[in-house]
C-alpha cells in the first residue's frame, strides 16, 4: 500500500543518541514494520537514513540530493519490477552512477538472479533475518567506495583542459579496479564524457571478465546466485593461465570525433548474434546499453575480441 510521505517520515525519526554519522543512505521498502527495523539497525551503525516508500520516491530523493546519498539499499522482495528498474536506473544516469547499490533479499543469490540480466549486479547483497554488524561492516564500504569514484570524477573534471590537447591515449587494463581507474580518465578526452562512462565501462569489464577470465555469461549467474563471483575473479586473475593476460585499450581523436579500441587475449565470442537480436538478452544487455546510448558506432572484429567505438564531436552521426 502507498503511504503518504508525512506517514512515512513520522514513523521514521532520528534518535537523539544516534552516533556520529559515517554516511547517507537511501534506503527503499514497502514494508513498514521490517523498514523500522532496517532503519534502526542503520542508524546503530552511525548512518544517517532516508527512507523511501516506493521507487518514485526515491527518484524525487535523488533528483535533489544524490551528491550527498552514498549508498542506495533496495529491498527486493517487495515490487521487485520496481527495484529492477530503479537499480538500471541509477546504473546507467550520469549523475547516479556513483552510488552504491546494495540489496536485501530473502535469500542469497536471489537479488543477483534478479538483478544480472540489467548489468546492475550489487556488490553488497544482504539477506534476512539481517546481521547488523556484516550490514554496517558492508555498507561502510559501500560508502569508501562511492567517496571513491567521486574523486575519480572531481580529478577528471580538473584536468579536462588538459585532455583536450590530448590526441591518443593507451591502457593496459588487468582488473575490474583497473577498469573503473582507466574509465573515469579515458570518458575524459570524449566530447561527451558523461555519455561515454558507461558505455566505456560496460566494454572493457566485458573484454576483463568475459575476454581474459573467460567467465561465460552462465557460469557467472550460477557464480552470482551462490555468492561466489567475486572470489571466482580473484582466483582467475591470480592464476597461472589468466593472470598474465591484459587488455589493450587505446582512445584516439580523428576524424571529427574520438574513438576507443578495446583488445583482449580471450578467444572472442558470438558478437553478431547479439547484435542481430531484435531485443537484448541478458548476455547482451551491456553492449546493448553502449552502442545504443553511448556511442555513434560499435563494432567487433571477426573473432569478437576487439570492439572499437566511435563517438562524433558534433552528435549523432549518420553512418
Amino acid at each position: 500500500m502507498h503511504m503518504a510521505r508525512h506517514e512515512v517520515t513520522s514513523d521514521f525519526q532520528k534518535s537523539e543518541h544516534s552516533p556520529a554519522v559515517l554516511g547517507k543512505v537511501l534506503l527503499v521498502h514497502r514494508n513498514l514494520d521490517d523498514g523500522k527495523q532496517v532503519f534502526g539497525c542503520l542508524q546503530k551503525a552511525g548512518l544517517d537514513v532516508i527512507f523511501a516508500e516506493s521507487s518514485r520516491r526515491a527518484i524525487d530523493i535523488l533528483s535533489t540530493q544524490s551528491s550527498q546519498i552514498d549508498v542506495l539499499l533496495l529491498d527486493v522482495g517487495t515490487a521487485v519490477s520496481e527495484g529492477y528498474n530503479l537499480a538500471e536506473t541509477v546504473r546507467c544516469s550520469p549523475e547516479y552512477r556513483v552510488i552504491s547499490i546494495a540489496t536485501l533479499s530473502a535469500q542469497a543469490g536471489h537479488t543477483a538472479k534478479l538483478y544480472a540480466a540489467a548489468g546492475c549486479v550489487p556488490l553488497y547483497d544482504y539477506t534476512y533475518p539481517l546481521d547488523q554488524h556484516a550490514l554496517a561492516t558492508g555498507l561502510h564500504d559501500a560508502i569508501a567506495d562511492t567517496h571513491r569514484k567521486r574523486q575519480f570524477e572531481e580529478h577528471v573534471a580538473g584536468a579536462s583542459a588538459s585532455f583536450d590537447i590530448l590526441e591518443s591515449c593507451r591502457f593496459k587494463v588487468r582488473t575490474p579496479r583497473d577498469v573503473e581507474r582507466a574509465v573515469y580518465m579515458a570518458a575524459a578526452c570524449f566530447p561527451q564524457p558523461a555519455r561515454a562512462i558507461h558505455g566505456l565501462e560496460e566494454l572493457l569489464l566485458n573484454a576483463v571478465e568475459h575476454g581474459n577470465l573467460e567467465i561465460g555469461h552462465q557460469l557467472k549467474l550460477e557464480l552470482l546466485n551462490s555468492g561466489q563471483w567475486v572470489a571466482e575473479v580473484e582466483r582467475r586473475l591470480d592464476s597461472e593461465e589468466f593472470r598474465h593476460r591484459m587488455v589493450d585499450f587505446a582512445v584516439i581523436k580523428r576524424d571529427g570525433g574520438t574513438s576507443a579500441v578495446i583488445t583482449d587475449e580471450g578467444p572472442g565470442f558470438d558478437w553478431k548474434t547479439v547484435m542481430n537480436a531484435k531485443s537484448p538478452s541478458a548476455q547482451g544487455r551491456g553492449i546493448s546499453r553502449a552502442r545504443l546510448m553511448s556511442f555513434d558506432k560499435l563494432a567487433y572484429n571477426e573473432a569478437g575480441n576487439r570492439v572499437v567505438v566511435f563517438m562524433n564531436d558534433t552528435g549523432a552521426l549518420d553512418w
